[in-house]
């Protein structure tokens, strides 16, 4: 993950750790393999004080990660409000939009939090009147910048008169094609797939009717992508199985013994030297949190 233990200690709000941390030279902008600092990991838990402090050690706000998000779409995520409030007042852009043309108003809205949405709403429809009264006043600075031109008086040409066009009966098929590009936008996809190596490569047509076989659930999606729009709105009137994940991981952190399975199992330290080869995946609880949080479908 190339984290440091600055990013634990923002996680957990824990003040005085990230002032100690920082002393003995932690930086407080160092970035994860998702391009994410301490300051996302603060904001999305909702820590204001760590937030605050984080930010007055240094760390960059407007900072992006891998997605193009900010600090603040995390926060908005899970529905923080006072940590969304403070990360605007310090200059961070409400209406960024990340890799997908979302904004942080887009997650505000899945968290339900009506405070957080009303405010975010009032902050980007405010953005979007600042930015068409700029376009606006754009052609009113150039025309003054122009000199004024005297205008000449010029012999007019003799007038004649248009030749009559000869309609055919293609013209109107044509119109009516070029009609029906306007109307229909057109969109290029492009499947990628993962090889054994990490590397993303187009799939080949071969390959998608394999994939056609294997998973034609997914396949007919992929191929029918309005039906999703309709899953993702039934979804929405039930409780997600993020949710439920969410419940069943926060019941197990907090059982008795759990302590054991916060961090990764050091097979030395615990005298069990075979322990990678009985456990082929292992996954503490806090590397399933945070890859939960970051990727729930890599889990």
């Amino acid at each position: 993950m190339s984290q440091i233990a600055l990013f634990y200690a923002a996680r957990d709000g824990r003040r005085k750790i990230i002032d100690y941390l920082v002393s003995k030279g932690a930086n407080p902008d160092h970035k994860d393999k998702n391009g994410q600092t301490p300051l996302y990991y603060a904001s999305r838990e909702g820590h204001l004080e760590a937030v605050q402090r984080l930010v007055e050690l240094g760390a960059n706000v407007n900072n992006t990660d891998v997605f193009n998000q900010t600090a603040l779409f995390y926060a908005a995520k899970t529905g923080k409000f006072e940590v969304c409030q403070f990360l605007v007042s310090k200059g961070v852009n409400p209406a960024h939009q990340d890799e997908k043309k979302q904004t942080a108003l887009y997650f505000a809205r899945r968290s339900k939090n009506k405070q957080l949405i009303d405010y975010l709403q009032a902050l980007t429809t405010g953005a979007k009147k600042e930015k068409a009264k700029e376009k606006e006043k754009e052609p009113e600075k150039e025309k003054e910048k122009e000199p004024v031109k005297i205008a000449e008086k010029k012999e007019e040409p003799a007038k004649t008169k248009p030749l009559p066009v000869q309609e055919t009966a293609a013209a109107p098929e044509k119109n009516k094609k070029k009609k029906k590009e306007k109307q229909e936008p057109k969109f290029t996809y492009r499947l990628m797939r993962k090889d054994e190596s990490g590397k993303e490569n187009e799939m080949s047509v071969e390959e998608f009717e394999k994939f056609k076989k294997d998973y034609p659930k997914v396949a007919a999606l992929l191929m029918n992508p309005e039906k999703i729009n309709t899953m993702m709105e039934e979804g929405e009137k039930k409780d997600s199985w993020e949710k439920v994940a969410k419940k069943i991981l926060s019941t197990l952190w907090k059982m008795r013994g759990a302590y054991i399975f916060f961090e990764p199992v050091d097979p030395k330290k615990l005298k069990i030297e075979d322990y990678f080869d009985i456990i082929k995946n292992p996954m503490d609880f806090g590397t399933i949190k945070v890859t939960f949080l970051l990727d729930p479908l890599a889990l």
